[in-house]
Order: C-alpha cells, then structure tokens, then sequence
C-alpha cells in the first residue's frame, strides 16, 4: 500500500480483500495494523523465523526436489508466538526444530546462489533493468504487472531488445568465475552492489580480454544462516540459535564465444582478491561452483 491507500496489485482482478474480511468477520483495520508493523503480531510475518518464512522454506525446498523434516515446520508453526512486547516466543525444547528448518533454509539458498543457470539469468537480468532504467524514468514501469508482461517490456525496449534476444531468449552466458568471499559491500570497500558487479566486468576485460562479461553480485545478509532469539514461554529463559551470515560472492559469466580456452577460476580468484586489499585467506570448495574464501 502507498500512501496508506489500498491498491490493485494484480491486473484484471477484482480488489475484494476488504469485502472478504468483512464477510469473514475479520477486523480490516487490525489487519494493516499487522501489515503495516504496528501490532506486535507483526513479528509472526515479519519476523526472523515467521510463518510465512516457514511456508516460503519448505515449499522452495520441495519444488527443489529436497528431502525435508516437515514435521519440524509444523512443530514450529504449532508452538511459535508473540509476546505484548513482540518479541519471538519458542520453548526451547524446538531447537531440534529450529536446526531442521535452519538446515533445510541453508540447503535451498545453496542451489539458488551457486546454481549456475539461475544465476546467469540473474545477472543478465540485472544488466537489462540496468540499461533500462537508464532510459526510461522509474515512474514510467508499471510494476503491478506480471513477470511475463516485464519480461516482455526488456525483450521490446530499443536499449535492451539485443540483449535479451541474443542472452535470455536464445543462449544464457556460462559460468567462467564464481567467489564467496566474508564481509559486507562496505568492508570489501563496494558503495553498492553496482560497484562490485562494475570492478567484475573491469577484472575480466582487462585481465582475460572477455568483451562483454556479466558480472553478477550476490549480497548475503543472513541469507545462509540467520541469528534467532526466543523466549521460553514456560521458563521466561531467553535462549539463542545460530549466527548471522555475512558475504559476497562474485559471479563472472561470458558467452560460448568469448569463453577463454583454460579454466580461469584460480587466477581470477587471485587477482580479485588481490584487488580487495588481499586481507582474506582463500578455502577452495571441492564443488567447482562454490568457492568460498575464508
């Protein structure tokens, strides 16, 4: 909602939400309360371990074609609550829970972001927006329509249309570098995420005389692991599970064309690392899309 106005978010249908509520005897108002973070129910949807974070998880990790504990879930869902002051409420006897969905949380987020394919996607994505947003004023995209409709806006527009033909549409760049390195966009020395995606494209034009890379950043804030802070509701113990997970990690990609003749993980690795002020100490993975600089 902007403006505290209620809006159609998808084309074609019909704004009923409220009329719904009303029939099914739900205070409206208690609801944008939640929504809008002024209800310490809040934290039950916008919480660090929510139920729709709880849903989102297993269901991704399904689709994913991964085993998951889902009684765990639903032992979560049962027992998880709020205080008056909105703070998490879990007895301490679901840590083997938390630990299942925690596990399960980190296994999906390792295909999303080393999963060559869906990165690549990502990163040519990102450059066409990019170019896009450079010649079209924000407030000209109509962000209530569906992907297809934004997709197809990329593939028409004279500044993006070769490039989503040629990179989406017909053949996706391959992976030729990828680097997980600790620490923030401002620890590494990046502005923004734009910045880290930039010194990729420099790195593999003037190191490896790629033409036309795609760089790609992913920006992981507790993305692989999160810190979680509960209270026992029975004892009033306040008791915590896991830590906050904080990195970079790096993405080059280049077409079949351009792709250099030898694998250039390690020297690019070196060279980027030494470009970061060469303060980390490199932790090779044995999964060749996943390394992790430590």
């Amino acid at each position: 909602m902007f403006g505290n106005i209620a809006h159609q978010i998808l084309p074609g249908e019909e704004l009923r939400f409220k009329r719904l509520c009303s029939a099914s005897k739900i205070d409206f108002e208690l609801v944008l309360q939640i929504v809008r973070k002024e209800h310490p129910s809040s934290a039950l949807l916008f919480g660090a371990l929510d139920f729709d974070n709880l849903d989102n998880v297993l269901r991704m990790a399904w689709a994913l074609g991964l085993s998951t504990q889902s009684a765990s879930f639903l032992q979560i869902a049962r027992e998880i609550g709020v205080s008056i002051d909105g703070k998490m409420l879990l007895s301490e006897r679901n840590a083997s829970s938390v630990e299942a969905w925690a596990e399960t949380r980190r296994r999906v987020y390792d295909i999303l972001v080393f999963d060559s394919i869906t990165v690549a996607t990502q990163a040519v994505l990102t450059k066409a927006i990019s170019l896009l947003f450079n010649e079209s004023a924000v407030s000209e995209i109509h962000w209530a329509n569906r992907d297809q409709d934004f997709l197809d806006l990329l593939t028409r527009a004279p500044k993006t249309k070769d490039l989503m033909l040629r990179h989406f549409h017909q053949s996706l760049p391959s992976q030729v570098f990828a680097l997980q390195v600790p620490g923030s966009l401002a620890s590494l020395g990046f502005s923004s995420r734009d910045a880290a995606i930039s010194l990729v494209e420099k790195l593999a034009q003037d190191e490896f005389g790629i033409k036309k890379p795609f760089g790609y950043a992913f920006v992981d804030k507790s993305a692989f692991s999160k810190k979680l802070e509960f209270t026992d509701p029975a004892t009033r113990h306040r008791w915590n599970f896991g830590a906050a997970s904080q990195s970079i990690v790096f993405y080059c990609f280049a077409n079949e064309a351009e792709r250099p003749p030898q694998p250039i993980q390690e020297r690019f690795q070196n060279i980027l690392l030494k470009e970061l002020g060469g303060a980390v100490k490199v932790d090779v993975d044995t999964n060749e899309n996943n390394r992790f600089a430590r």
